[in-house]
């Protein structure tokens, strides 16, 4: 097990195994390059909101993203995704196809591919980026959330259902799609956090090592 308890940068991270776990007790981390290919990403529910910072690369193909109580670490469950930022201003295109990471992704200006063609899934996630890069939607992926793109196409080439909501300039339908809003009234009305107000997501130094 990896314990990372103190905000810090680190190059490349990588997890690999199944039996790879790595426990994060510091709300700000910075990693050039991350990628979670297998075994789990502990944090405890003491922490409000863990911070991912990304400059370069990020992939997710398994593993899980898991809270626990520092009295009972084996009472652990599935994180909420308002518990997880993820800022990631890497060029290549970043993937989000595991239901084990829900949380906010804002990308800066890399193409986003959500779903896997071979798998069904059931993504807890909100995505925002304010790129003119494609978000693509493949496969028989399920989404709660929101899609928040104002100047890129989003295409669904798959099958999708979304319970939320989808805002972009153009919106590309070569698959099936049953979006549900929630009605007016319900506890699960949509908004939108305020990081999204910013034009250009702008880093603190203190977490960017350029």
């Amino acid at each position: 097990m990896t314990f990372i308890a103190g905000m810090g940068y680190y190059d490349k991270f990588n997890m690999i195994f199944a039996a790879d776990t790595e426990d994060l007790k510091a709300s700000f981390n910075h990693f050039n390059n991350l990628n979670i290919n297998g075994g789990n990403v502990y944090m405890p529910d003491t922490l409000s909101k863990l911070n991912l910072y990304i400059s370069n690369g990020f992939t997710t193909g398994g593993g899980e993203l898991l809270s626990y109580k520092q009295e009972s670490p084996e009472a652990s469950s599935i994180a909420d995704k308002d518990k997880l930022s993820l800022y990631y201003r890497g060029p290549e295109e970043i993937i989000l196809n595991n239901s084990g990471f829900p949380g906010n992704y804002y990308i800066e200006d890399a193409p986003v591919t959500v779903g896997d063609q071979g798998s069904k899934l059931d993504l807890n996630i909100n995505v925002f980026t304010n790129s003119d890069k494609l978000i693509k939607i493949t496969g028989n992926t399920t989404i709660n959330g929101i899609i928040y793109a104002p100047n890129a196409t989003v295409e669904v080439a798959g099958t999708m259902e979304l319970n939320g909501a989808i805002v972009a300039n153009q919106f590309k339908l070569t698959g099936g799609a049953d979006i549900l809003y929630p009605a007016s009234g319900e506890d699960s009305i949509l908004t939108l956090p305020d990081e999204v107000k910013v034009v250009k997501y702008q880093f603190n130094s203190a977490y960017w090592r350029d």
